[in-house]
């Protein structure tokens, strides 16, 4: 008796997780861009007349996503990053007294996204994962904060082309009659590893330097566009 009821909640479920994999559409692929913003390890010490700032970049990313249920997808993204670090004397004027730098990479995440409903078509989503980035230059760099009237200068040293990473985030979105979604969120991607190290050096024959260290993570604020891949077979099905 007890292995009837067995069997009998075994096929239940079985029945419940067909039926919930045919009322969902499995692939959802589509664009996302937004705003990144970084700078240099808030730990680091550094001399009175220098401060650190955040520096704004941009991206763009393309997402697919497979739908295990209505409220959990694998994701895996492929992007373009443009993030940085700057760096201030504030003894001198605007112009002259900032140096800023922009860094490109090639980004994957993989990960898991969660979505709970709120209200009709709308809902919240929580993101995280792992994530690789490629950096297109490596050489070592030096930047002036103004070659017309150089002051400071940042020496970057790339020690690596690879730097593995982590991210969490959440979103808040929508899905469309056509079961297409759209997301409005906040992401934090972590490094693993120290990207760059920087060496700030000034005075004559740049006799004067402390470091800085440059791992490379982000905030991202970004806006996602998803379209149901169903909808493109209907479409084909139209012709026949």
């Amino acid at each position: 008796m007890a292995f009837k009821k067995l069997a009998l909640t075994l096929a239940t479920l079985c029945s419940f997780t067909a039926l919930s994999a045919q009322s969902i559409s499995r692939w959802h692929i589509g664009p996302e861009a937004g705003l990144t913003v970084a700078r240099t390890y808030s730990g680091d010490t550094m001399p009175a007349a220098y401060s650190s700032r955040n520096k704004t970049g941009a991206y763009f990313q393309l997402n697919t996503q497979y739908n295990l249920s209505p409220g959990a997808s694998l994701q895996l993204g492929i992007g373009l990053v443009n993030k940085g670090y700057k760096i201030n004397n504030d003894t001198l004027g605007l112009n002259t007294g900032s140096l800023s730098h922009n860094s490109g990479s090639l980004n994957i995440p993989i990960g898991l996204s969660l979505r709970q409903s709120l209200s009709g078509s709308s809902f919240l989503t929580e993101k995280f994962g792992v994530s690789g980035s490629w950096l297109f230059n490596t050489e070592t760099q030096t930047f002036l904060n103004d070659p017309r009237d150089t002051v400071f200068r940042v020496v970057q040293t790339t020690p690596s082309k690879f730097v593995p990473a982590f991210y969490l985030g959440f979103a808040m979105g929508g899905t469309g009659e056509n079961g297409n979604r759209y997301e409005f969120g906040l992401l934090y991607q972590q490094s693993l590893r120290q990207e760059s190290e920087l060496r700030v050096e000034s005075g004559e024959f740049w006799s004067r330097s402390f470091p800085l260290q440059y791992r490379g993570g982000f905030v991202q604020f970004r806006f996602t566009y998803l379209f149901d891949l169903e909808n493109f077979k209907k479409s084909d099905e139209y012709f026949y």
